[in-house]
């Protein structure tokens, strides 16, 4: 141990050569060996040192505590945690980008192999390094996965993440069905706004609000250093009736209430049918609609502009065909182009599968 500290502070250790006849005699303070305890350690001893010497109170204070009668103390503990603290800093400073880190370690480290305690020593701190280091990489790289996983989280624009979540979205909401008196709940016409002027002094019977939204998560992927590509999970759209935004017009001109409310079922039939056309395309639509960045949110961002864009064509495509249909029923007053858009709605139900269930 002794020999450990000299080494340790750089200088050659000092052991001055013992005069002649010392073995014979011995010490002052070494016991008579005739009252030693035959089962007790032998005493430690320390070398000389310089009074310059780094490590000579060092040295005075653990010959003291042996003295005493201490015998737990640990001769290589200051230099355990001396040399701690010099790979603390080399680390610290490497890991910051500090300049000369490796001069806080002293020279004599490099030598540790000449001892085997020392090169114990710094063994295990050159582990306890390590695993210091991949702790850290392994919280820094959760940190990141839970960021990203915000991300992906976020909702699109005019989607959910999950079916179960439209029941918890604005509105008194359903899906497409047969459609009944009760479903118009709105109470003042400020609420309706016809798609399609009449021209003249007739007044619609009523209006139904009606919107396709898409179930849709984010997938998000690293492609290379600094690029991020986000797309799309899980497409689905789907049709939905706002029975607080349908209205009834009491004072409206109504064939009779049958022929109203099957006009209007052809407007959420023609959603429903929408919403299943475009459930099949959504493998295009996922292919092309991609966004891209040098991060993750750069990527994500992208990706939220362009299917905003997309939902919009969708909305402006849907509102433009129920314009078409308004125009040409004169909403629902034209009995023979009615009964043509009834058999037109009819043909693309069957013709395609469902998009939105019950």
């Amino acid at each position: 141990a002794a020999g450990a500290l000299a080494c340790a502070s750089g200088s050659p250790a000092v052991r001055p050569a013992a005069p002649a006849g010392a073995e014979e005699r011995g010490t002052e303070s070494d016991p008579p060996a005739a009252e030693a305890d035959a089962g007790a350690p032998e005493p430690t001893t320390f070398p000389e040192l310089p009074e310059d010497h780094p490590y000579a109170d060092l040295r005075a204070q653990l010959q003291q505590r042996r003295q005493e009668g201490a015998t737990d103390a640990d001769p290589l503990a200051p230099l355990r945690g001396e040399l701690a603290r010099q790979m603390e800093q080399q680390i610290e400073a490497s890991r910051w980008g500090g300049e000369g880190a490796a001069s806080t370690v002293p020279s004599d480290a490099t030598t540790a192999a000449s001892d085997p305690e020392r090169s114990r020593i710094a063994a295990e701190i050159a582990e306890a390094a390590r695993l210091r280091e991949e702790t850290l990489r392994e919280i820094q790289d959760e940190a990141r996965r839970d960021a990203h996983r915000s991300l992906t989280e976020a909702p699109l624009f005019q989607c959910v993440s999950r079916s179960e979540h439209i029941a918890g979205m604005q509105g008194d909401l359903v899906h497409w069905r047969k459609l009944r008196r009760a479903d118009f709940r709105a109470t003042e016409m400020s609420d309706f706004e016809p798609v399609v002027s009449t021209g003249g002094s007739f007044e619609p019977g009523a209006h139904v609000g009606l919107a396709i939204i898409c179930v849709a998560g984010i997938r998000l992927a690293e492609l290379g250093p600094d690029t991020f590509e986000a797309s799309l999970t899980r497409l689905r759209y789907v049709a939905l009736l706002d029975r607080d935004l349908s209205w009834w017009n009491d004072e409206g001109d109504h064939v009779s209430e049958e022929w109203t409310l099957r006009h209007e079922q052809v407007h959420f039939d023609l959603a429903e049918v929408e919403a299943r056309r475009l459930n099949g395309e959504r493998r295009r639509v996922m292919e092309s609609v991609r966004g891209r960045g040098s991060s993750a949110e750069q990527a994500v961002a992208h990706l939220q502009e362009l299917w905003e864009g997309h939902m919009l064509q969708v909305r402006a495509d849907f509102l433009d065909l129920e314009k078409q249909y308004d125009r040409e029923t004169l909403h629902g007053n034209d009995l023979d182009r009615q009964t043509e858009w009834f058999a037109r709605a009819k043909r693309g139900l069957a013709e395609s599968r469902p998009a939105t269930g019950g």
